[in-house]
């Protein structure tokens, strides 16, 4: 019986040390995660920072305020002679952006690692209104999106959270508390 309790304790000791946990958040651009973005206005680039993201070259709209009348809240390119950027805090392993287009145009929205290499990217052509998700996998730092009518409204990302290495020390009360416990099993067994 104690040598069951022994092995399950054993095991559950084990599966807690397993790293691959991931944590998934999303940013929706709107006025209540930011409250001092203005409409129609460029965003000064920390809004979201305590979201864990910073933006730059972007503007920012609310719902009936959109291109077009389309009603929503989130980004659109500020200068269309470069990318609106948005830069995580930290690396996902996976973005999924719901973007729309309110007129024709050329478009495209990239996503970038830590050296500024693509992962991946989707452009295309559109002669009128278009709205979809995107995901992109891989080790993502920035995402960048140009065109005149392009325009961001979610993000989410998926960031693994590993598990720190145990040091030596917890390794070692580990074992004190084994010892512990079949020493207390032992005297059960000889009384």
């Amino acid at each position: 019986m104690i040598k069951r309790k022994l092995i399950a304790f054993g095991l559950a000791s084990f599966l807690v040390a397993i790293p691959g946990i991931s944590s998934a958040g999303t940013v929706e651009f709107t006025a209540d995660e930011a409250p001092s973005v203005v409409n129609l206005q460029a965003v000064g680039g920390n809004e979201w920072s305590a979201l864990g993201l910073t933006v730059s070259n972007a503007s920012w709209y609310f719902v009936g305020y959109g291109f077009d009348g389309f009603d929503g809240a989130g980004l659109f390119v500020t200068n269309t002679n470069a990318p609106a950027v948005i830069t995580l805090n930290s690396v996902a392993s996976s973005v999924s952006l719901d973007l729309w287009v309110s007129d024709g145009g050329s478009f495209s929205f990239t996503a970038y690692d830590a050296n500024h290499h693509s992962v991946g990217g989707i452009s295309f052509t559109s002669l009128g209104e278009l709205s979809g998700t995107q995901t992109f996998t891989g080790a993502i730092k920035s995402i960048e999106f140009t065109g005149e009518y392009a325009a961001l409204s979610t993000l989410t990302t998926v960031v693994p959270v590993t598990n720190p290495v145990p040091e030596p020390e917890a390794y070692s009360m580990l074992l004190a508390g084994l010892g512990v416990m079949g020493v207390v099993a032992r005297r059960r067994k000889l009384v």
